[in-house]
């Protein structure tokens, strides 16, 4: 978090400098993809904890762990626990449930 942290903070002091760059390098995190170790029941304790820390700076994306290790089944529900817990824990994480859904449709 102190890594992510210090990135966005470099690239707003070059932003605010009087006699800033033509190119400011962007070296902020956008985005972390986190993997989530298929354990058979849902997120850890610790995983739940550090990603409610992590979402507060970087856009999270969830990503199971050898899922090609699970049956189609296994994977659909342990899938179904994490965004679960996810939820039910208050994590944002993506893709978002606002942006699966089409204008079109829902119009």
């Amino acid at each position: 978090l102190e890594f992510i942290n210090d990135q966005y903070e470099k690239y707003l002091s070059e932003e605010v400098n009087v006699s800033r760059k033509k190119h400011i390098p962007d070296t902020r995190v956008h985005v972390c993809l986190y993997f989530i170790s298929p354990t058979g029941h849902s997120c850890r304790p610790l995983d739940l904890e550090f990603m409610k820390r992590l979402d507060k700076v970087v856009n999270i994306v969830p990503i199971i762990a050898k899922a090609d290790t699970l049956t189609l089944e296994e994977r659909y529900a342990f899938k179904k626990r994490v965004r679960e817990d996810l939820e039910f824990h208050g994590i944002q994480f993506y893709p978002m449930k606002s942006l699966d859904e089409d204008e079109e449709e829902t119009a």
